[in-house]
């Protein structure tokens, strides 16, 4: 009996339902690659947006994002698009999306999907609105002990230093790293070192140490205080470290944060340099 194209059609899908592929990995150069799927194959529409809910390890939507949606939406219409959702209708990929939906009243379609990682959540982001340090150590928190930690920390540091913001400046996540850590290359940010990923191999930290929020402070005092305009701020922050944490010559914290007052650096181009111009300071 000959097959009509809607069988035809209709078979096509069926070897494609993901629910009965067995495969779990992929692999290449003998490297396995976890896959994540889809649980149907059915993608369904609606206007009821009150269904999704916000999965937590996914980013908090920003208003400012969402606003240049609906002036990109006026501009060329409202194609509808695919909202990612797990099982439980949870967001997983399209939250800046439904909020636009939501201020529109506009339909969207939706697919459900297996969970996704963290690192995978960050990872097929290739959009406009990119993941940055903050909502990533935020995400990794939720899962990683060591993330929560420095998340936790990070938030009482801004706090600790918004009472004295008259001659402090916040810090990055970063430029946190990098001091906790002892690491100048993480002064460059997480995405030079190897991407989010990194926050889930960190090992554990000792932030009750007080030479810890002592270098915070001098970090932030700089950065406020002691770089004229143009300075290249990063090449600078590495040799201010380098100099704190070098084992020949241990450094008296308290001693140096009063030596960097009513200083202003020279710019130059390495950190050698910036090092050298704090050691004739400290001396």
């Amino acid at each position: 009996m000959k097959k009509t194209e809607k069988t035809k059609k209709l078979e096509f899908w069926k070897k494609l339902n993901l629910k009965n592929d067995n495969t779990k990995e992929l692999t290449y150069n003998g490297k396995k690659i976890p896959m994540v799927k889809l649980l149907d194959l059915s993608v369904r529409m609606t206007t009821d947006l009150s269904i999704f809910k916000k999965c937590k390890l996914n980013r908090d939507a920003k208003i400012g994002n969402s606003n240049k949606l609906i002036k990109s939406v006026i501009s060329d219409g409202w194609i509808v698009p695919i909202i990612i959702v797990n099982k439980n209708m949870k967001v997983i990929s399209g939250q800046h999306t439904l909020d636009t939906a939501w201020k529109i009243n506009a339909p969207v379609y939706y697919l459900i999907s297996e969970d996704q990682t963290p690192a995978q959540l960050m990872a097929k982001e290739n959009g406009i609105i990119k993941w940055n340090d903050k909502a990533a150590l935020k995400t990794y928190a939720i899962t990683n002990k060591t993330a929560k930690k420095l998340n936790d920390f990070y938030y009482e540091v801004l706090l600790s230093l918004k009472k004295v913001s008259q001659d402090h400046k916040s810090i990055t996540i970063s430029q946190l790293l990098a001091i906790v850590y002892k690491n100048p290359t993480f002064f460059y940010g997480m995405k030079s070192n190897g991407g989010f990923k990194l926050l889930d191999t960190l090992p554990d930290c000792d932030l009750t140490n007080p030479d810890i929020m002592k270098t915070i402070k001098i970090f932030s005092f700089a950065q406020k205080n002691c770089m004229p305009f143009g300075i290249q701020r990063y090449v600078l922050l590495v040799g201010l470290l380098k100099f704190i944490i070098n084992d020949k010559n241990p450094v008296d914290l308290d001693r140096l944060y009063k030596k960097l007052k009513f200083f202003k650096f020279i710019p130059d181009d390495t950190s050698e340099n910036y090092y050298k111009q704090i050691e004739l300071r400290y001396e």
